[in-house]
């Protein structure tokens, strides 16, 4: 398997950041709504509702946030884990339209 490297994968980034943007026209800020993968618990896989409470604004970093994850309590966590009360804080959270488990993705327009 080849490796990308750093000039490949910030290739890639922006790709899907102008495809991001061309698509929906928002660019992530601060404030925003959006849906989180769960990428553990119970509910691995689905999306969560979560506000971006950083965005890293960064060119190495495209589409990355920092959010705070509104989870269903112990139906997706079990007592005493992170987000069994309700909250998750995802850090370096990368934005994905494949929504892999651990990513960001914006809301269905309806």
């Amino acid at each position: 398997m080849d490796e990308l490297s750093g000039q490949q994968i910030r290739a890639k980034l922006e790709e899907g950041l102008t495809k991001l943007q061309a698509r929906t026209s928002r660019r992530p800020h601060v404030g925003c709504s959006v849906l989180y993968v769960m990428s553990s618990g119970h509910s691995k896989g689905e999306d969560r509702p979560a506000i971006i409470v950083r965005d890293w604004n960064n060119p190495n970093t495209l589409g990355m946030v920092n959010l705070q994850v509104f989870t269903d309590f112990l139906n997706d966590y079990p007592a005493g884990v992170p987000g069994s009360d309700g909250r998750l804080w995802a850090t370096s959270v990368h934005y994905s339209e494949d929504k892999e488990p651990g990513t960001w993705h914006w809301p269905e327009r309806v």
